[in-house]
């Protein structure tokens, strides 16, 4: 919340609203102290941001406003982020996704696992994909939407990955969802592995709900009307497991090693892509401003990769929005 009141716009132009959601740990009272505008809710049965923002966005007075920007308060955010939101919304985008990043402060192994994943994923796939013409996904924090999306966001983004539903109910719909790097938004990550865990579980769940949702559709829409741009968000769903993926693409590369001499050649070639999207990844890690060092210890989290999305995926409490404990 202190970086939002350091951000470079009009003081007249914007305005912050705080949700104390289930809180206990007195969000409420420091978003008064900052003299930021807050509504506490608590309801026991309702868990989760989605109901969160829907309860809160009905209570807000959003009829003269042009934008809603959503930001979790346990993040960061780059001083220019309102202005980087508004010259796109002059463009005529209705929805924009910033880079969401982890917080640099963070030298941990899961932090900077997690930092390496989510600099891969913004600079190397959602980044490339808007410019060539696709949609980027909105990733729950440091996300903007015009007003005129708000009736779309109210109605049932309920689920655990709210966020990504909310992306394709806008992507089915026509709306293309931009993506910027010259703004961002820096995210405190679980440091241990009982956080992480929760964490992992609760998002895997989420994509195997999407799976089984919007997976079949977009790939027959896609198709059979020559949608590009819904194909294309069909294999970024079907690869958004990237421990899944990863463990897919290793015993795909080992069964043509024994199977057909004649897939050696595209196996390493595959190999190699994906070795040198994890050599870029970790070039721009050092880049922004992160440790390398623990990432020598990251083959040994494999293990643990496999086993907590394989029960996300099973739908390990599937239908418990948890929140994560952060340190």
């Amino acid at each position: 919340m202190r970086s939002i009141s350091e951000i470079e716009y009009p003081g007249n132009r914007f305005r912050t609203a705080v949700v104390a959601d289930n809180c206990t740990d007195g969000t409420a009272n420091v978003a008064s102290s900052m003299g930021f505008e807050y509504l506490e809710r608590t309801d026991s049965e309702r868990k989760g941001k989605g109901y969160a923002l829907d309860w809160a966005l009905k209570r807000l007075r959003t009829d003269n406003v042009d934008a809603i920007v959503v930001i979790d308060a346990d993040s960061n955010v780059s001083r220019n982020i309102l202005t980087v939101f508004n010259s796109y919304l002059a463009c005529g985008f209705k929805a924009v996704q910033a880079a969401n990043l982890v917080d640099k402060n963070q030298d941990g192994l899961f932090p900077v696992v997690f930092a390496l994943g989510n600099l891969i994923a913004n600079y190397y796939v959602y980044y490339p994909k808007f410019k060539m013409g696709s949609s980027a996904f909105l990733l729950g924090t440091g996300m903007c939407f015009h007003r005129s999306l708000l009736h779309m966001y109210l109605h049932d983004s309920y689920s655990i990955s709210e966020d990504i539903e909310f992306s394709f109910r806008l992507i089915t719909s026509g709306v293309r969802i931009a993506f910027t790097t010259r703004a961002y938004v820096e995210t405190v990550y679980p440091e241990n592995i009982r956080a992480s865990s929760t964490q992992r579980i609760r998002w895997s769940s989420g994509t195997l709900t999407l799976l089984r949702k919007y997976l079949p559709f977009l790939f027959f829409r896609g198709i059979m009307d020559w949608h590009p741009v819904f194909i294309d968000t069909a294999f970024t769903l079907l690869s958004w497991s990237k421990p899944i993926i990863g463990i897919a693409f290793g015993l795909t590369l080992f069964l043509t090693l024994w199977i057909s001499s004649s897939l050696h050649i595209l196996a390493w070639v595959l190999f190699a892509a994906e070795l040198s999207y994890l050599c870029l990844g970790i070039l721009l890690l050092r880049r922004m401003g992160h440790s390398c060092r623990p990432l020598w210890k990251a083959p040994f989290l494999i293990p643990w990769f496999v086993v907590i999305t394989g029960l996300g995926l099973c739908g390990f409490r599937k239908q418990l929005w948890n929140r994560t404990d952060r340190e």
